[in-house]
């Protein structure tokens, strides 16, 4: 069933794990021992009121023992939530790759008032985690008020590994991190990991329902917001679509003590296609002394140690692109030894408003388009000098940066770039270069890394 899973992942249809108020519940979100059938219904765990064993309890009385690990596993992190506020913690709070969850809640009811709310959360990390093509499976922390409650790993549009939730309750949200490689111009492998969190406490409404709908074909919710009068109660994610995207919209007024109330409820969804890695972007791992001829089809040519890349990663704080290189062996800066032209750059396409650059270099054919936007540090005629390259009218130009935007740290270079300076695009494909007296060296050496910018 790993296909009807990853469809519901890539659609977010609604799948809601239910957690009685009326009665205690328990359930291991698991990683199934084997997949289902074609034929076969997809269950959700049941949770049902057990008399607990002897053991520890917490002071509305659940149990606070977690149950024995899976094999292969390890318990790694232990919470104790009453109220809603944190009573006891730890290890971690969320698992690394392809660990899962165990949650336990219980509901006391006295005089048909709730008197406590209570949440174990058990954490189990694998022994040996599964492979991967190099994309994190790691989740990040939960947001303050929310909890990891499921987890899936997807490569080439079958699951790999999932526990847990596929989409999150009203008022949770979904990390999503991708990875795709391409080579001779098609997709060799695509890796997409997403993490769901409910909230602690989802939000109280006056009457309306916090549920979005299933996504259309092809796409996946990307936002949501609740108002009550115009004010923001919850959101997470986007609260405007792009061009592509679209938005679904709830509203209702609702009577409280005779007063009016009009509540609203906003579902933002995007594309599959944009799904990118703008929230926690990997590095980039290049092999050492993997020089090759700029100019001559890549034929193997040995390069200084300090244009010999190790990393290369793009962020992005707030509108500034950050590029950042680390190299085999310290940048000789300011001072450089001999007289060529040493350049530590990244190659962009496509950048919308800009000429395609007329020079061709087989350098870029991983890119898939013509780089026409290149940040760059060079070192020239005994000068250095930050900037961004592009092309006008045929001839190359230069917008200037200011020294203040870069730093090098031994071997590591890391310049900022004003994304007003690239004419804020939302997206682009890069790959980092060095260049010293005909000699090159690229990351990654095949294909090429989707940078989304969430700019518009």
């Amino acid at each position: 069933m790993k296909n009807l899973r990853v469809g519901s992942l890539l659609t977010m249809a609604i799948i809601i794990l239910f957690l009685p108020k009326s009665c205690d519940g328990e359930a291991q979100i698991p990683v199934p021992e084997a997949i289902p059938t074609a034929t076969e219904a997809i269950q959700t765990p049941t949770l049902t009121a057990t008399e607990e064993p002897k053991g520890n309890y917490g002071n509305g009385g659940i149990l606070l023992d977690c149950p024995p690990p899976k094999e292969g596993y390890e318990l790694a992190g232990f919470t104790y939530v009453l109220d809603f506020a944190v009573q006891q913690m730890s290890g971690v709070d969320t698992p690394s790759a392809g660990g899962y969850v165990f949650v336990r809640t219980k509901t006391t009811v006295k005089e048909s008032e709730v008197e406590h709310d209570e949440i174990v959360s058990c954490v189990y990390n694998p022994i040996t985690p599964p492979k991967t093509y190099g994309i994190s499976l790691e989740c990040p922390k939960p947001k303050t008020g929310y909890y990891l409650v499921g987890f899936t790993y997807v490569v080439n549009n079958q699951v790999e590994d999932y526990w847990g939730k596929d989409t999150p309750a009203a008022g949770g949200y979904v990390f999503v991190r991708s990875n795709t490689k391409v080579e001779d111009h098609a997709t060799k492998y695509d890796e997409i990991v997403a993490c769901i969190y409910d909230p602690i406490k989802p939000p109280q409404t006056l009457g309306i329902s916090l549920e979005c709908p299933a996504p259309k074909q092809g796409f996946y919710l990307a936002g949501f917001s609740y108002m009550v009068d115009y004010e923001i109660q919850s959101y997470w994610g986007k609260d405007e679509a792009s061009e592509k995207g679209y938005v679904f919209v709830n509203t209702e007024t609702n009577v409280v003590d005779g007063v009016a109330h009009d509540e609203v409820v906003l579902c933002v969804y995007e594309p599959i296609e944009s799904l990118g890695t703008p929230q926690e972007p990997q590095p980039v791992i290049d092999p050492q002394e993997d020089w090759f001829d700029y100019w001559e089809s890549k034929e193997p040519r040995q390069g200084p140690a300090y244009t010999d890349i190790t990393s290369a990663q793009v962020t992005q704080v707030n509108s500034d692109l950050v590029f950042t290189m680390e190299l085999a062996k310290a940048v000789p800066y300011p001072d450089i030894p001999g007289a060529f032209e040493l350049e530590y750059f990244f190659a962009l396409c496509p950048i919308p408003n800009l000429e395609e650059w007329p020079w061709h270099s087989p350098a870029f054919d991983g890119l898939e388009c013509q780089p026409n936007a290149f940040p760059i540090l060079m070192y020239a005629d005994g000068i250095w000098r930050l900037g961004v390259d592009y092309a006008e009218n045929g001839a190359m130009k230069t917008i200037d940066l200011p020294e203040d935007n870069l730093l090098i740290e031994d071997n590591k270079i890391t310049f900022k770039v004003p994304s007003e300076a690239l004419g804020n695009p939302s997206s682009f494909k890069w790959l980092a270069g060095t260049y010293a007296d005909g000699a090159a060296d690229i990351a990654p050496d095949e294909g090429a890394v989707v940078f989304f910018t969430g700019l518009e």
